[in-house]
């Protein structure tokens, strides 16, 4: 079974499994025309991710981006174990990660509360925040919200682009569940296509070739 957050309430599940409700999701590791981040992508499949904030940050909330990073090491190794993420903080830093997730309670973007920094050949930095942005204060803005958060931001790190239609879909690669305020019902899909996706961000890995960009630009979810 996989995970929770630590603060979920039980009647507050953290994602539905399955089927996406989006049309499609970008594969954002791959080299097709038009992608701007074509340099993006991973020549090894065993990836590792060290979680850095400050000394002071409240200790539940940085458990939640712990969480995020749990969720996927599980999914992956139940859906695709060819390809894994380990959470390496409690080692020391000269491992050299291969991501570097930042929990900095005042950064990170407006909607979601975080982004994802790739740049050639890697996605190194995926910076989660926790304050509320500008028009709260949101009653949903906690813990939950932070794994579901970090969950999107590392998704785009394992190669994901965004779904579509971006604004209203459910998927975790979607903004439709990452309103202000939602509707306790509107739980994130966290789906069999994020994982088509993955798979199609390392094809060179399940066609036993030499590590290269992705040919696929998107996966269909239907």
């Amino acid at each position: 079974m996989l995970l929770g957050a630590s603060e979920a309430a039980a009647d507050e599940p953290l994602f539905e499994y399955g089927p996406s409700d989006a049309d499609s999701i970008q594969v954002d590791s791959g080299a097709y025309p038009g992608n701007k981040n074509a340099l993006y992508w991973w020549d090894h499949p065993n990836l590792t991710v060290e979680v850095r904030a400050a000394p002071n940050v409240d200790v539940t909330k940085l458990q939640a981006v712990h969480d995020a990073i749990q969720i996927w090491s599980q999914i992956l190794e139940a859906r695709l174990p060819e390809i894994s993420l380990t959470d390496v903080t409690h080692l020391k830093r000269s491992e050299n990660p291969d991501i570097i997730l930042h929990y900095v309670p005042h950064s990170g973007g407006y909607i979601f509360g975080g982004l994802a920094v790739c740049g050639a050949q890697k996605c190194l930095n995926v910076i989660v925040r926790s304050d509320q942005p500008p028009g709260g204060p949101y009653t949903d803005w906690d813990t939950v919200r932070i794994t579901r958060s970090a969950v999107h931001e590392i998704g785009h790190a394992l190669g994901l682009g965004h779904a579509a239609p971006l604004l209203t879909s459910r998927d975790i690669m979607g903004y439709g569940w990452a309103i202000p305020d939602p509707d306790p019902d509107l739980v994130p899909i966290l789906s069999d296509c994020a994982l088509d996706g993955i798979r199609a961000a390392f094809s060179w890995l399940y066609a036993g070739e030499a590590p290269h960009p992705s040919p696929v630009a998107t996966v269909a979810c239907s």
